[in-house]
């Protein structure tokens, strides 16, 4: 079985600059006007005397000062890459990230889309499409994230507890092993979720969203029920518990959504901030095998410590997703590593906390280390607490005590070199190393600042 240390998700280690977008024509961006965001709200001006220096420039695609980007105008960086770890085998693929304004620059904040697809040793496809897209003058935005994943990834059982992360069930009388550790599982998922924002006033907006989560050909592969004593899963015993099938179950529902956004950017913002509300309601007659209501609140905010460099800032990120109705399937109960981009609980495996409620909170200092601005370094820390619910049915046979928030919190920490491939789009290559607790850790190659 997989140790709770091992390696990260996104196991990409090799990364090339494929795809880098033509120089676009416009004002040169030292004689641009100051820029100001939908609202008159003023953004950070660029900087190119600090600020000049990309990829695109170091290997000879790019010439002359950086421009403002062109409305319309595609600007891309493709990361051909291969890795390895126990959980995927060898992994090849590819992932792309675009970034574009779908209005004048000076009034709509750059929206950005990434794409990625992966094929690995073990039979796996993972498949993702994700946008963050405002129009023009930020009238709409549009939060979209779909995947489509023929997967086997390790589960912990819920909460932030100590392990062994399931230590026995007693199932009619009958005790069971303690599985230590991970317990591995194979399935299918297919992830659609899509809501759309409108302004109302301001940087408020107010939103509907539809999503969708599937999950079937499930194999519980830690899973023996013959075995003497039987080895129960976390996954097998809260299924059951509470009314799931073991080996396929659905979630389908529609929610309201309340949001301020105010950054300047969608990939690298240098200031501003981004507040979610959001509820979501599952009706078994829209697809969901129970009904259940799901709130999430999300908090990101970016303070400025220099005027002249503007990269130089303390970032802040927080969110929790809790169960607040009905019961929702295990593996889409909130876990981390899930959010919208896949980027949090740096230092963990995805899926590493599992619970009906979590919540999670990062800080990162960001820094220039190069005066051209073409390498900047980060430092961060970051933290997790999940629940588990009681399971005591006399009649099953079962009996778990449960976990309440913050009960257990597990830390997380790391460190990470930033490399600005093109400085138009504000695209950075990120490259992160980070240590959890239990001697868990992990090396992180994308595109784009974590959050």
């Amino acid at each position: 079985m997989r140790p709770p240390h091992s390696a990260p998700r996104w196991p990409v280690l090799v990364a090339a600059l494929a795809a880098g977008a033509a120089p676009a024509r416009g004002t040169p961006q030292d004689a641009a006007p100051a820029v100001v965001s939908a609202v008159g709200v003023p953004l950070e001006p660029h900087r190119p005397s600090l600020d000049d220096s990309d990829l695109l420039r170091v290997f000879g695609l790019r010439s002359g000062p950086a421009l403002a980007p062109t409305v319309g105008k595609l600007m891309m960086f493709i990361l051909p890459a291969f890795g390895a770890n126990p959980n995927v085998g060898v992994a090849l693929g590819a992932a792309a990230t675009a970034a574009v304004a779908l209005g004048p620059p000076d009034k709509t904040t750059i929206s950005s889309f990434s794409a990625s697809a992966m094929l690995t040793t073990k039979q796996q496809f993972l498949g993702s499409l994700k946008s963050v897209a405002l129009t023009s003058e930020n009238d709409w935005e549009l939060l979209g994230d779909a995947r489509f994943y023929v997967y086997s990834q390790p589960t912990y059982g819920l909460g932030t507890g100590a392990t062994p992360v399931s230590s026995g069930f007693n199932i009619n009388g009958l005790d069971t092993a303690a599985l230590p550790g991970a317990q591995e599982m194979k399935f299918d998922f297919v992830k659609i979720h899509e809501t759309v924002f409108r302004r109302v006033t301001g940087n408020a907006y107010l939103g509907l969203g539809y999503h969708l989560d599937l999950h079937w050909n499930i194999v519980d592969e830690s899973l023996d029920t013959s075995a003497s004593p039987p080895a129960i899963t976390s996954h097998y015993a809260y299924s059951v518990f509470e009314g799931f099938s073991p080996t396929h179950y659905g979630l389908s529902g529609v929610s309201l959504n309340a949001l301020y956004e105010s950054r300047d950017h969608t990939l690298d913002p240098h200031s501003g901030s981004y507040l979610l509300a959001s509820w979501r309601v599952n009706p078994t007659w829209l697809g969901s095998s129970r009904t259940s209501s799901i709130l999430y609140g999300e908090a990101r905010t970016y303070v400025s410590l220099s005027q002249e460099r503007p990269r130089h800032l303390i970032a802040f990120w927080a969110y929790g997703q809790a169960v607040t109705t009905g019961a929702a399937p295990y593996l889409d109960l909130p876990a981390l590593g899930y959010d919208n981009r896949d980027r949090s609980g740096r230092g963990y495996p995805q899926g590493r906390f599992r619970g009906t409620a979590l919540v999670y909170g990062e800080a990162e200092y960001r820094f220039p280390l190069t005066r051209s601005g073409l390498v900047g370094g980060v430092v961060f820390v970051n933290a997790t607490t999940a629940s588990r619910p009681t399971i005591d049915d006399p009649a099953l046979g079962v009996h778990e005590k449960g976990i309440a928030l913050f009960d257990s919190v597990k830390p997380a920490g790391g460190i990470g070199v930033r490399i600005m491939a093109d400085n138009q789009a504000r695209m950075n290559l990120v490259m992160d190393y980070a240590i959890g607790a239990g001697g868990s850790n992990g090396f992180y190659l994308t595109v784009g600042e974590t959050f």
